[in-house]
């Protein structure tokens, strides 16, 4: 009688929340994607995010900042995402 409530507990979502920071200057992300397989949220303007979800790893993503991994079993947690770097390029004529 116990193993199917421990299977039935095993897909119960489990909320996710926190707030995600730009590591360089300590403001807010906003719309930041924060997602775990088909679950997935966009950050509010203050950088937070609430997320249910049964999967473990939890991922954030965010235009011009790295990808970070989190795991699902964090809750009220800060996130700090660091900036890509600025890559140059230069394109030279033909002679």
């Amino acid at each position: 009688m116990i193993l199917p409530l421990l299977l039935i507990s095993s897909f119960v979502p489990n909320p996710i929340c926190g707030k995600i920071i730009d590591h360089s200057d300590g403001l807010p992300i906003c719309n930041a994607l924060v997602y775990s397989g088909r679950d997935s949220v966009y950050t509010n303007p203050d950088g937070s995010f609430q997320l249910n979800t049964s999967n473990e790893k939890v991922f954030v993503e965010a235009l011009g900042f790295k990808t970070k991994e989190l795991t699902n079993s964090l809750s009220g947690v800060t996130v700090y995402l660091e900036p890509l770097l600025p890559v140059s390029v230069v394109c030279k004529k033909k002679k």
